[in-house]
């Protein structure tokens, strides 16, 4: 992504994040201890994947604007982000089902 921003010439910033920084807060609880082990876990993996899907929506939506704006390179860089995106999301399903066929 740096090197999406250098082409675009802008810095990136998280001045406007606050729904992700609100999922992160509120929704998974990482820093309460749970009564049963494998609710940890499984907390954990289901907020990995939640952050891998907001990567790979943002980076179709990030495709379309790149495209509609003639930025050619940034869009192939976009498009191997999103690629790597979806390895990354099938690799958290496999780690789920496996961890959870041991359990």
């Amino acid at each position: 992504m740096e090197e999406v921003y250098k082409l675009i010439d802008e810095t990136p910033s998280d001045k406007n994040c606050n729904p992700i920084k609100a999922i992160v807060k509120d929704e998974f609880c990482l820093d309460e201890k749970q009564a049963m082990h494998i609710m940890g876990d499984m907390d954990l993996i289901m907020y990995l994947q939640l952050l891998e899907h907001i990567n790979i929506t943002s980076c179709r939506m990030l495709i379309m604007v790149a495209k509609q704006l003639n930025y050619s390179e940034a869009q192939q860089l976009l498009t191997e982000c999103f690629d790597e995106s979806i390895d990354n999301d099938q690799l958290f399903i496999l780690i789920s089902k496996e961890y959870l066929a041991e359990n």
